[in-house]
């Protein structure tokens, strides 16, 4: 098969995929990967990146953090999966990874002079504000259980 065909048949697959956004769509994006392994560029992150979003919106973090990996493998200068990395560490609440990639994507947009409005800098201070707040949960629960084991005794 030309390359060509192949990469105009896997977008079509991979436009149906988002317009379903199921798992089904997730499916039809794993059939573009399927087909992108023939010939691994630093383009076929694109479709790793893409089904990233469709498992967070699943709620599948798990998959979606394996893609992001994946996606970053094929090109660590990819400010998407980046972006899409934090994503996944908020959802499971790994905060200070989900910072690290954030400052990563922030960095490399610079660098690459993309403009991203204020998705970077609004999900990085979202992520510190959770980071905060997990941290604060924490010193409080200590501080219980250290007056609790000071009644005891």
């Amino acid at each position: 098969i030309d390359v060509r065909i192949e990469v105009a048949w896997s977008d079509a697959l991979y436009k149906i995929a988002c317009a379903i956004c199921n798992v089904r769509g997730c499916t039809c994006v794993c059939v573009c990967i399927h087909l992108a392994n023939r010939t691994v560029t630093p383009q076929w992150r694109l479709y790793y990146t893409n089904r990233t979003l469709c498992q967070v919106k699943l709620q599948a973090e798990r998959q979606s953090l394996a893609d992001c990996k994946h996606a970053l493998e094929l090109d660590p200068h990819s400010v998407k999966a980046h972006f899409f990395l934090c994503q996944c560490h908020l959802e499971l609440e790994n905060y200070n990874e989900a910072i690290g990639n954030l400052q990563r994507a922030y960095n490399l947009a610079k660098e690459q002079r993309l403009n991203f409005g204020d998705d970077i800098p609004s999900a990085l201070r979202v992520a510190e504000e959770k980071r905060i707040n997990q941290e604060n949960k924490l010193h409080a629960y200590l501080t219980k259980l250290i007056l609790a084991e000071k009644e005891s005794l």
